[in-house]
């Protein structure tokens, strides 16, 4: 067996499909699920200042978290408390 180190991702930007940069963020983010709307906040996320377009990077999948937060009526969740409600 051959063990290998975690390879962590340190990127601070990324090229979005529009063609401009997409610069590293923590922040807040709507995301509408049917007819509700939640708010996931703290959730870092690359922002493209062009197209206004977020993008999640390797790693960072909201979906469970919004999953979550849909079945318990919440409008707003944390995503550095994720673990808590998992």
């Amino acid at each position: 067996m051959i063990l290998v180190e975690e390879k962590r991702d340190h990127r601070t930007s990324t090229q979005c499909s529009c063609g401009g940069t997409a610069d590293l963020r923590t922040g807040s983010h709507v995301f509408n699920i049917g007819q509700k709307k939640i708010t996931l906040q703290n959730v870092p996320h690359f922002y493209c200042e062009y197209c206004e377009k977020a993008i999640f990077g390797p790693g960072i999948d909201p979906t469970s978290i919004l999953r979550y937060a849909y079945l318990h009526n919440l409008s707003r969740i944390d995503w550095n408390k994720r673990d808590s409600y998992l």
